[in-house]
């Protein structure tokens, strides 16, 4: 059983690194926090290692997704850059 949130921990100012490995990285109905707040955060970039298929299903990314080898399948938004 996966997770089904994420809660980062840090200063408001802070720029987060989530380096996600495996493959494929899958979403559904999760959620990110910041301290606590559900409030979009642009300072996170979600970096994709080694997924070669990024699915995301009723989710939003806050903040920039990185995934240089992955095709994605988004059901929900990114709330930054996608590279």
């Amino acid at each position: 059983q996966g997770l089904n949130g994420l809660n980062i921990v840090g200063g408001a100012g802070e720029t987060v690194l989530v380096n996600v490995f495996g493959n494929p990285g899958t979403f559904t109905n999760f959620q990110m926090f910041r301290n606590g707040n559900a409030a979009v955060d642009t300072k996170v970039l979600w970096n994709f290692v080694d997924a070669t298929a990024v699915t995301m299903t009723n989710f939003s990314f806050r903040g920039s997704v990185l995934a240089a080898y992955a095709d994605l399948q988004l059901s929900g938004n990114i709330e930054g850059n996608t590279i």
